[in-house]
């Protein structure tokens, strides 16, 4: 060990090694960011924000419809 190095700081390859990956998933990072923007204005282009809440609505209908269903099943079971 160095003799002015103190015990919690760590060697310097440690050092360098940790920014070295800093610097590699930066790499990664910023293509990947810019892709991910690239989508979503071709998809608020091509309108599928508003598809999409659309789908929403209309699956939230759907499970409306389905809870009253099984309601209604519940009671016609009981009466019979």
């Amino acid at each position: 060990m160095h003799p002015k190095r103190r015990l919690f700081e760590p060697p310097c390859e440690t050092v360098r090694q940790g920014e070295h990956a800093t610097a590699q998933r930066l790499a990664v990072q910023m293509p990947q960011a810019a892709l991910v923007e690239i989508e979503r204005r071709a998809m608020i282009e091509a309108g599928v924000d508003a598809k999409e809440k659309i789908l929403a609505e209309a699956r939230h209908k759907l499970a409306v419809i389905d809870d009253t269903v099984e309601k209604k099943r519940e009671m016609l079971s009981k009466v019979d």
